[in-house]
């Protein structure tokens, strides 16, 4: 088996991305990802079109990802670091969004039994 699941895991790795996070975002299962990611299970063009697409990547960029460079594609350094801080803005953002989506369903279904009650 070639080495490209080693850069689809370096390219997470320098992206600050779960396993899980990058199959939810490619549309594929944790286990699918998982295994395509450890080398168990090929990597079809398919797969690479959506790993690529998670990055904003081409398919040739990971195709020709150096791991020891550290530079994917056009982008510097910078950018992504950059890229990794907003990465982690919107997932401070998610969190709190979830959390008061919670607190909407609660303040709705106690609403809902009150009214039931009436």
């Amino acid at each position: 088996m070639s080495e490209l699941h080693l850069k689809i895991k370096a390219i997470r790795i320098l992206y600050q991305l779960t396993q899980e996070e990058t199959a939810d975002k490619a549309l594929m299962t944790l286990k699918t990802y998982r295994r395509k990611e450890m080398g168990f299970s090929a990597i079809t063009e398919l797969d690479l079109q959506k790993i690529a697409g998670v990055y904003n990547l081409s398919v040739e960029d990971i195709r020709n990802f150096d791991p020891g460079k550290k530079v994917i594609g056009n982008h510097d350094p910078d950018q992504l670091i950059a890229l990794k801080i907003e990465n982690e803005n919107l997932k401070s953002e998610n969190s709190i969004l979830r959390q008061l989506m919670d607190k909407l369903v609660t303040a709705f279904s106690s609403s809902n039994r009150t009214n039931e009650l009436k």
